[in-house]
């Protein structure tokens, strides 16, 4: 059963469409464009500003040794890439 506090995309698209009005469709091809354009973008290494909210920067993690508690062995972690979320002043706040 969904968490009813969590805040879904489809439930981010039902609260756009229903206080502006607009048909959930397009609401929805609009939420999936967005999602499509930011992903393009730290994929290609370009940072993403969400104003009021924060920034998502693409990183890159160095290669490094880890330790398997199961086996008690020390692995080889690869140099990976990940994204990092900065909040933005307002949200730090606002929290």
């Amino acid at each position: 059963m969904p968490d009813p506090e969590k805040l879904t995309g489809a439930r981010l698209v039902e609260e756009v469409s229903r206080t502006l009005s607009v048909p959930t469709a397009d609401v929805q091809a609009v939420w999936e464009t967005a999602l499509e354009t930011i992903r393009d973008a730290i994929v290609n290494g370009r940072p993403v500003v969400l104003m009021n909210v924060g920034t998502l920067d693409p990183i890159t993690r160095s290669a490094r040794l880890g330790y398997d508690v199961g086996s008690g062995e020390y692995v080889r972690r690869p140099r990976r890439r990940s994204v990092r979320f900065n909040p933005s002043r307002k949200l730090r706040e606002d929290l």
